[in-house]
């Protein structure tokens, strides 16, 4: 068996908005700095089974700092398959909302500050990533460009970006699972505040680079020290598709009441491919002030 550890750090107070939010468009013709796609490898040959991991970086011109990010990607449906589960935030905006979607060969992406008038950015890490695989009866050799169709920012005067895309080829081979480090990526909380008095919520997070190696994960993670797990109520994992996938019963029976979820994973020993996963873990947590 193997054991990750991972401390995830949790707001335990969010913002919550209501009704439709519209992002306004750039201004044309003014520089922006870069919004460039990459594969974080650095390898843009895709063999089938094999998962690799698209990077949306965005380089903002020295002293802007944008609340709205947000961008279309488009690809070849019939060389990659991508679903909406496997696109997630990088972190680029502190204090973030995200939306969502893929269809039709085109992955929509927006994301918001919940601060707009003091926004806050990490420029080190991506605007968001994306898992893709080849699809289904891709012949080899194969190839499909990732680019820009529109791209958001706000403020609106800061412009519009230089895109830079890439292209992915299907190639040959037997594939070989390699030795990742299993990440633990987006963990969030349900939205009302935590206090002493005990109370459900919900904490949703990926664990990406999990793979089908006949052998049983083990994964422990770490509220913060002033949050204490009362109960768990109920633990799921999924994957990519929505298939479940085993797990304990009771992730912190051991050490419950305490700060830590513990749970085990096994994906099907059949399948060879890298996988990404989905927790959700519903649960009454109290604070101390």
């Amino acid at each position: 068996m193997r054991y990750y550890n991972a401390t995830v750090a949790v707001l335990l107070t969010v913002t919550v908005f209501a009704g439709t939010v519209v992002a306004p468009f750039g201004v044309t013709g003014q520089s922006a700095g870069e919004m460039r796609v990459n594969v974080a490898s650095g390898e843009t040959e895709l063999e089938q089974g094999e998962t690799k991991t698209v990077e949306i970086n965005y380089q903002a011109p020295a002293g802007q700092t944008p609340d709205t990010v947000g961008f279309d990607l488009e690809y070849d449906p019939s060389v990659l398959s991508i679903t909406r589960e496997n696109v997630n935030s990088g972190g680029y905006i502190d204090n973030s909302i995200s939306n969502k979607n893929v269809s039709n060969g085109v992955v929509e992406f927006t994301e918001f500050s919940f601060d707009p008038d003091n926004p806050s950015v990490n420029p080190g890490v991506p605007v968001a990533t994306i898992e893709i695989e080849l699809a289904d009866g891709v012949d080899e050799g194969n190839q499909t460009d990732l680019e820009f169709s529109d791209v958001t920012l706000f403020p609106e005067d800061i412009g519009t970006p230089e895109t830079i895309g890439t292209t992915i080829t299907a190639a040959s081979g037997t594939q070989t699972t390699p030795d990742y480090n299993v990440e633990i990526r987006n963990p969030t909380l349900s939205q009302t505040p935590i206090d002493g008095t005990p109370s459900e919520h919900t904490l949703n997070f990926n664990v990406a680079n999990v793979s089908a190696d006949n052998e049983t994960d083990e994964f422990t993670v770490t509220l913060p020290e002033e949050v204490t797990v009362e109960d768990i109520i109920e633990t799921t994992v999924t994957d990519a598709g929505g298939n479940p996938i085993e797990v304990a019963d009771d992730p912190a029976e051991e050490n419950a009441p305490g700060r830590e979820l513990k749970f085990t994973v096994n994906p099907d020993s059949e399948e060879t491919a890298v996988k990404t996963l989905t927790v959700e873990v519903t649960m009454e947590l109290s604070a101390t002030p």
